[in-house]
């Protein structure tokens, strides 16, 4: 779920640097970025490295991967508006909302014409139980 992919001519990095100031308490290594994160591109064959988005709004920031032409850079991304996968221009600007997700999106890649994406959604359920008469069902059994 890092921020980590390679482009597809294998020329760049992508990364993310979280905001330490944002960390949630004993989490030194987040599996996401957050509003103050930065999602970078570092060239592999030497050079520095540029900033391509800034998280500017609370969100977070998981699994990105390039687009098969590696003009974009796709990352799933959780904010007040619900959950979608976004993207952003390899040279930076503003990221642009491509699908809304109707429930936490897993792991997920671009299909290599770019033209659908294969993905999972989790689904938790709950149930609350109310145990009645709990004692005393115990004190006949002989419990205590």
């Amino acid at each position: 779920a890092e921020v980590l992919a390679l482009s597809p001519d294998g020329s760049e990095l992508a990364f993310g640097v979280s905001d330490p100031s944002v960390l949630p308490p004993g989490s030194p290594h987040p599996i996401r970025l957050n509003q103050g994160g930065t999602i970078m591109v570092v060239p592999l064959e030497g050079g520095e490295s540029r900033e391509i988005l800034k998280l500017q709004d609370p969100c977070a920031v998981t699994h990105a991967a390039w687009s098969s032409d590696g003009r974009y850079l796709f990352f799933s991304q959780r904010d007040d508006r619900g959950r979608a996968i976004m993207r952003v221009p390899r040279e930076g600007g503003e990221p642009e909302r491509m699908w809304e997700a109707p429930q936490p999106i897993g792991a997920w890649a671009p299909s290599p014409d770019g033209g659908q994406v294969a993905f999972w959604i989790t689904e938790n359920e709950a149930e609350i139980w109310v145990m009645e008469n709990l004692a005393e069902a115990l004190q006949d059994r002989g419990g205590r």
